[in-house]
């Protein structure tokens, strides 16, 4: 401290030594006394700062402590829900225009053509499929209507060549995922 500076006495009363040491006035933490090393000492030995709170109030400040008093979420929280119900305050809209973008339509969205919607129908899948559950399908029709086993039916011949068109329509679709 500059000789210039003028210091403060310590709050203590009957006291005239310099105030060098700041002691709290409440958990506020925003005004505080200025003590001398000796009469902070004193006053910190007796000052607690959860003095006149109920164990629930001092748990939930123990509990805001573990977090630096930063806003948490419980695991697997939907953000979009959240943001609705306004359990999370996003006064930049920070949130919300990354939930903009991600609605976007991208390069990988596949709309579906009349070719593919028949295709889906024809072999009894309903989009979005595996290409497990597309190759089931497939299994399971060419064995009802393969010409081989129906007497070389010409409708059944038919619908194989169908059941086969659309098999590789629909291959064509989940590669290109």
């Amino acid at each position: 401290m500059s000789r210039t500076q003028k210091t403060r006495s310590c709050d203590h009363p009957n006291c005239k030594a310099d105030g060098t040491c700041r002691a709290p006035k409440s958990r506020k933490l925003d005004d505080y006394y200025w003590f001398c090393q000796k009469h902070a000492a004193e006053y910190n030995k007796s000052w607690n700062y959860y003095d006149g709170l109920s164990f629930e109030e001092i748990e939930a400040e123990t509990r805001a402590d573990e977090t630096w008093r930063t806003q948490t979420f419980k695991f697997g929280l939907n953000l979009k829900s959240a943001l609705k119900d306004g359990r999370i305050d996003d006064p930049h809209g920070v949130f919300e225009k990354l939930f903009k973008a991600s609605m976007r339509p991208t390069k990988k969205s596949i709309v579906l053509s009349a070719k593919h919607t028949a295709a889906i129908e024809l072999l009894g899948l309903s989009y979005p499929f595996t290409e497990a559950a597309l190759k089931s399908a497939y299994k399971k029709h060419a064995k009802i209507h393969h010409p081989d086993l129906n007497r070389g039916s010409k409708k059944s011949e038919e619908k194989f060549k169908q059941i086969s068109a659309a098999f590789a329509t629909l291959k064509i679709l989940i590669t290109k995922k």
